[in-house]
């Protein structure tokens, strides 16, 4: 099926879907997450449009929403339904009128500067109680929006100019995000630019306001539902990390072996070679911002190259692609080739083509990767690029905008090797330098974004935010190590982390992740090598760990027993300080 914005899809469509995903037992499966939706006005349909989103993104949800006009009350009361669903999340969809009640009819009349400010105070206070109240009351994740600014004010085309209601709230929405974005376990939902990107006025919806007091119409519930996903995606560690491409009449319209350089479309002599450009230009700003870049076309690789570096028109250079197929074996067999080369899971691509055949065979034979078949229209290409949540990220590191420079330099490394007739020399040649630290506040962003988004070297996959991070190293029974590394090509940066929880002179290793990046140099086992010297050093006699296996790790599951490490039961080890000697890598250096 070709690729479908969620705003075109009708009512009837989401509300088909939902019947069938809670028939199926879906948002009731063990993996659910569960949802809570509170707010001052109808919110039932939303709610099923935020399930379906969700479901189609990988990430099922139980959502439950709360009868209207009940936000404290489900929050204060200790035997409410909310506190029975015990969710992960709350969704607090705001209204102005909630928070100012009567008063707020009036921001456009004419207010003196005091006024406002007592008015904008009120609102950010209101919405401090908020959050503390979801803190106090439950376990989850808050998620609040901002207010709606309005489509039309008294003051018609001279609203900025007399400073009316639209102003007074664009102000009130940009200082309730500085005061939100000092909460931990708390992000801001944009319901002011869902509202805006769906269009505000609509005649047939203010029917239903009056009818229902449905406050949110069909186009808008399903944008919010948007910026709900994207967060959730974001929280959840579910962010995808590379995208793979396919070239002909996806890069460029055209066929390149057929059309030649010439004869593809691409570029500003007319307006498919725009949509083409444009859609490059969206897909390099996603690479600037640390997602990686791939191809995998059907395609002689001379002919594709020359396409690639010489067209005048192309934005997307041989430098951006950290990995490249151009041949004629199958697309699914590429991609499994390409995500050992990027040495990424399967689950953290996303596959983007024109051709439903080949949509169809990788879906079938990898169904872990995520799949989008083109529209029909190249002029929605760009689009596409732009509103498309799977790459939302809670933080954003300096490791994320160097990461197109690491591969680059991992692809002269790969060249290296091949002059070496032995692995041991190679490792040897890169002059591998290492230093390990503990936690601090400047590090606890990337700390947190490695445990959530690690998958292979990660071996209890447990997943931490960074307010989990912060109580953690604010715990004196831890400690948290982190890694950075280096060699003779470049800089990896922060590129692994061990939790580890000491009792007297006992150790238990919580957490232990690494980069993918790092993996196959023997850089984990100088790692935990380091950790259990320190813990050495500070007393510690025994130390235990265990796994937890999943499809993801399993191939990493030995690691432990490789390192020196004694198996104690099933996925747990153990390491006796006291009477083993440990034995670091020779080739690796410490900072």
């Amino acid at each position: 099926m070709y690729f479908v914005f969620p705003w075109e899809k009708k009512l009837a469509d989401y509300s088909k879907e939902f019947n069938e995903m809670e028939k199926s037992g879906l948002f009731a499966s063990k993996d659910a997450i569960k949802i809570a939706v509170l707010g001052s006005h109808t919110l039932n349909y939303f709610s099923q449009l935020l399930s379906v989103r969700l479901a189609e993104n990988g990430i099922p949800a139980k959502v439950w929403t709360a009868p209207y006009g009940q936000i404290e009350g489900q929050l204060l009361n200790s035997t409410s339904e909310l506190a029975k669903f015990k969710p992960d999340f709350v969704l607090v969809v705001q209204d102005l009128n909630d928070v100012l009640g009567e008063p707020s009819m009036y921001l456009d009349f004419k207010q003196s500067e005091e006024e406002k400010k007592q008015a904008k105070a009120q609102v950010i206070v209101y919405c401090q109680n908020l959050v503390e109240e979801i803190k106090l009351n439950t376990t989850a994740y808050a998620l609040i929006t901002n207010f709606q600014t309005p489509h039309s004010t008294i003051f018609g085309s001279m609203e900025q100019k007399h400073q009316g209601s639209r102003r007074i709230i664009q102000e009130i929405n940009l200082a309730l995000a500085d005061e939100i974005n000092k909460h931990k376990n708390t992000t801001l939902i944009d319901l002011d630019a869902a509202c805006a990107n769906a269009g505000k006025i609509d005649t047939m919806h203010e029917k239903f306001r009056f009818l229902g007091d449905v406050h949110l119409s069909f186009r808008q519930s399903v944008m919010l539902a948007e910026e709900v996903l994207g967060a959730v995606i974001s929280l959840k560690g579910k962010s995808k990390k590379c995208i793979v491409l396919d070239l002909d009449n996806t890069l460029w319209g055209g066929v390149i072996g057929e059309d030649g350089l010439s004869g593809i479309k691409l570029g500003q002599t007319e307006p498919i070679g725009k949509a083409f450009q444009e859609f490059q230009k969206e897909i390099l700003k996603l690479h600037k911002r640390g997602i990686i870049l791939a191809i995998n076309s059907k395609n002689n690789y001379e002919t594709a190259m020359q396409a690639i570096n010489t067209h005048p028109e192309m934005i997307l250079k041989e430098e951006h692609f950290s990995a490249i197929r151009t041949n004629w074996q199958d697309k699914a067999t590429n991609l499994q080739e390409l995500a050992e080369e990027l040495n990424i899971s399967l689950d953290s691509i996303v596959f983007i083509d024109d051709d439903p055949f080949n949509i169809e065979l990788v879906k079938t034979q990898l169904p872990s990767v995520t799949c989008i078949l083109l529209p029909k229209e190249p002029s929605s290409y760009p689009l596409l690029i732009k509103t498309l949540k799977l790459f939302d990220t809670l933080n954003l590191t300096e490791e994320d905008y160097a990461r197109g420079k690491m591969y680059a330099e991992d692809k002269t490394r790969k060249e290296n090797l091949k002059s070496f007739k032995n692995y041991a020399d190679f490792l040897m040649s890169l002059n591998l330098t290492i230093a390990v630290k503990e936690a601090d506040s400047f590090t606890i962003p990337r700390i947190s974004q490695m445990s959530l988004r690690t998958n292979q070297f990660n071996m209890t996959m447990k997943r931490y935010s960074e307010a989990d991070i912060t109580k953690i190293v604010q715990n004196p029974e831890y400690k948290i190590y982190w890694m950075t590394v280096k060699d003779k090509f470049g800089d990896y940066g922060i590129a692994g982390a061990c939790i580890v929880q000491i009792d007297k002179k006992q150790a238990i290793v919580d957490s232990f992740f690494m980069s993918c990046r790092v993996l196959g140099k023997e850089i984990e086992n100088a790692f935990i090598c380091k950790v259990m010297s320190n813990l050495k050093q500070n007393g510690v006699e025994t130390i235990k760990t265990f796994t937890i296996p999943t499809n993801e790790n399993k191939a990493f599951l030995d690691f432990y027993i490789k390192t020196g490490f004694t198996k104690k039961g099933k996925n747990n080890f153990e390491f006796n300080l006291k009477n083993t000697n440990i034995i670091f890598p020779k080739h690796i250096k410490w900072a």
